[in-house]
């Protein structure tokens, strides 16, 4: 996505990372920062943004709001999730923690 977009790495002032399984799944919460340093953009901020199904739509609109803003210049936003690592029951349980535990998830 940065090279597509022309703009050098240097020119990114924030990193927004839609993310709802990392934690659950992988015992990795600090999702955005790790992402940052792998791809060389070390000393941005950056924020994972949890929610649920719609994890990467709020990044989008947190990028989006902070450019509208005048915040940031320009922001990288990403959207990312991981579940082919983890065997189908815990996936099902992850997923369903994005309802009321109580009334659906616990449930099965």
């Amino acid at each position: 996505a940065l090279k597509g977009s022309g703009l050098k790495k240097d020119a990114i002032n924030a990193m927004y990372v839609g993310n709802m399984l990392s934690g659950i799944l992988s015992n990795q919460q600090h999702v955005s920062p790790l992402i940052a340093t792998a791809a060389g953009l070390n000393g941005i901020e950056t924020t994972t943004i949890e929610a649920c199904c719609g994890s990467g739509g709020a990044a989008l609109r947190w990028g989006y709001m902070a450019i509208a803003s005048g915040m940031h210049e320009n922001v990288l936003v990403l959207g990312v999730e991981q579940m082919t690592h983890s065997d189908r029951d815990s996936v099902t349980k992850g997923l369903a923690t994005a309802s009321h535990w109580e009334k659906e998830g616990a449930l099965g």
